[in-house]
């Protein structure tokens, strides 16, 4: 039985680069999707931790509002990111 050829390829080496393809192309999505999901647990907790409450500095530059952070204080720019 002769194999069946494309452009001097044999039928089998073309199905198995197609399925390789597959594989590395779902990798990617799958590695994509593990990503964003991670990204949105991050988003959640930043949203659960900040407080809202306006950063007040000293004449130092340290945050007095939350425990003496340096400008920008963490909380600042939580509330910065979340605006967007």
């Amino acid at each position: 039985m002769e194999a069946h050829t494309y452009k001097g390829i044999v039928e089998s080496e073309i199905l198995s680069r197609v399925e390789n393809e597959l594989k590395r192309k779902c990798f990617k999505c799958e590695t994509k999707k593990k990503i964003h999901d991670k990204y949105i647990e991050l988003w959640d907790l930043v949203e659960q931790f900040f407080d809202e409450d306006e950063c007040h500095y000293d004449h130092h530059g340290y945050c007095q509002t939350h425990n003496g952070h340096e400008r920008p204080c963490p909380h600042e720019t939580a509330k910065k990111l979340l605006r967007k």
